[in-house]
């Protein structure tokens, strides 16, 4: 079993129930991420932001009066309670909850305290890597194996007689 461990992001960004939606857009922005776990001072997982969420809870440029929200606190816009996983919980049944949930992530939590995040992405990568493997090994496991082998489209230039052969159809 490959545990959730092996291909999760470790010490990832976090921010408080008190910081502010601006705050989350720049991050979620500046780092290039989705999701954002939102913890206590003991940073124990009370929250989660996604940028879904930060999308939905700013201001719409289609509004007729757009207001800033950017102050507002993250405490009110965050999803809650928040399922989270140990680090060695396998990663097919990491795989399988994120699918079925349709959550995009899951916090990795040790002794209750956030160590980790594995998110959609994670699995993409993963499931990259394994069809690159896919699509070389075969094809070098069949050269390898075949080297040498039928090198010539025809029987007879291989010297086999088939002039007795019967046609079975």
């Amino acid at each position: 079993m490959i545990s959730v461990e092996t291909i999760m992001t470790p010490d990832p960004v976090k921010l408080t129930e008190t910081d502010t939606l601006g705050t989350a857009l720049s991050l979620m922005a500046d780092k290039h991420i989705h999701h954002i776990p939102i913890v206590d001072k003991s940073d124990r997982v009370v929250g989660l932001i996604s940028h879904r969420d930060v999308l939905a809870a700013s201001s719409s440029t289609l509004n007729k009066h757009p207001n800033d929200n950017s102050n507002t606190p993250l405490g009110k816009i965050m999803s809650h309670p928040v399922v989270s996983i140990t680090p060695d919980t396998g990663t097919l049944k990491a795989a399988q909850y994120i699918h079925k949930s349709r959550h995009g992530c899951l916090p990795v939590v040790d002794g209750g305290n956030l160590i980790g995040i594995i998110t959609e992405y994670d699995f993409v990568e993963v499931a990259i890597s394994l069809l690159e493997r896919r699509e070389v090994k075969p094809f070098e496991d069949d050269r390898d194996r075949d080297e040498g082998y039928m090198d010539s489209e025809s029987p007879e230039d291989l010297g086999i007689d088939t002039s007795s052969a019967q046609n079975w159809d």
